[in-house]
């Protein structure tokens, strides 16, 4: 019944995952028309107008879905990590903040911490990037994480960067940044032969 009621929002989504954001804008807007007040549907065109290239649109969608529902973790989420890309970071980090003390769930604790990781290493402020890192690995351990906790121990000079390193290139052989910084620092600490590996793999990729 939920589904049945909320068909246009389910098909918007299964356009947004294939990439498709004009048919999702215009199933959202099919949404909108059966029901205005839906936080869910102004938060999801939010998305849309983001894919598209309209940021002011998609930050007045992300503040309608949260006059409607103020309590909404997901919009506070979406609307900080707009503003962080924004350079609007004093209030960015606000937003998030929010959102992650309505929802204490793996999957927003995760994105949340690890947006303020970034805003953190954008900054050069590498002890807060780093504690936020730690928060979003407590939640999820992604390669992405393990490799921004590890630019944030580079820069302040501890020695788990290595650790940090290894970590990100065990979960995701793929990431070429993490491949590179890990070849250098074998090569400082004269493990050559495993060092040219690392480089050699991340040439390769």
């Amino acid at each position: 019944a939920v589904d049945h009621l909320r068909s246009e929002w389910l098909l918007a989504h299964m356009h947004i995952r294939q990439g498709d954001y004009q048919a999702a804008e215009e199933a959202l807007h099919a949404a909108l028309a059966r029901d205005a007040a839906s936080a869910d549907v102004h938060n999801s065109l939010g998305v849309v107008s983001e894919y598209l290239g309209r940021v002011q649109e998609a930050e007045r969608a992300y503040r309608e879905a949260l006059r409607l529902e103020p309590d909404y973790a997901r919009g506070w989420l979406n609307l900080g990590k707009l503003l962080l890309r924004s350079g609007r970071v004093a209030t960015g980090r606000g937003a998030i903040r929010r959102a992650l003390d309505l929802d204490p769930r793996p999957p927003v604790q995760y994105a949340g911490w690890f947006q303020l990781g970034q805003a953190g290493l954008s900054q050069r402020l590498y002890e807060q990037a780093g504690q936020a890192f730690t928060r979003a690995l407590q939640a999820r351990e992604t390669a992405e994480a393990w490799y921004g906790k590890s630019v944030a121990s580079g820069g302040l000079g501890l020695k788990d960067q290595l650790r940090c390193l290894e970590h990100a290139v065990e979960l995701d052989p793929g990431l070429a940044p993490a491949q590179r910084n890990l070849g250098a620092l074998y090569l400082q600490a004269g493990r050559y032969a495993v060092a040219l590996f690392e480089l050699a793999e991340e040439q390769s990729l």
